[in-house]
């Protein structure tokens, strides 16, 4: 995967910062780079406990490896060139999948589709008879906060 700069920004409200810059994994961690990088924007931060991260080294349960998604954003070339009838299967079949306001959003780009929707969607397709190599208006990779 692509190095990527971090940016404050980025980070989700809630996301835990760890300070042991200590810790064996911290180069790797994207606590501790999070942590780094804070500014003074947020007036509260939730911080790993810096003792017990300090006493659990290397075998730290809040260890969180800096890892990237390439995500989808946007589908509407992909409806507008599927026949219509295919559209129409595909556009409820994503309703029920997504939720209605989801779906526009995220039809219109607004929101990224994970790997996991990608994937869903590209099965969906296939299973129809449609093997396309890139369905989706644009893609972007961006760094993974799954877990707050």
């Amino acid at each position: 995967m692509s190095k990527m700069t971090l940016s404050y920004e980025m980070v989700p409200t809630g996301f835990q910062h760890c300070a042991h810059r200590e810790c064996p994994k911290a180069g790797d961690c994207l606590r501790q780079q999070v942590y780094e990088i804070c500014t003074d924007t947020p007036e509260l931060i939730t911080l790993v406990n810096p003792t017990y991260a300090h006493k659990m080294g290397a075998q730290c349960k809040f260890f969180h490896p800096v890892q990237t998604m390439r995500y989808a954003l946007g589908f509407k070339r992909l409806l507008a060139e599927l026949p219509k009838k295919m559209s129409d299967a595909l556009r409820k079949h994503l309703h029920g999948l997504l939720g209605h306001t989801h779906y526009y959003r995220a039809r219109r780009g607004e929101v990224m589709l994970d790997e996991e929707n990608q994937r869903y969607m590209m099965a969906y397709l296939a299973k129809h008879g449609y093997d396309l190599a890139e369905p989706f208006d644009k893609y972007e990779e961006a760094i993974i906060f799954d877990c707050v």
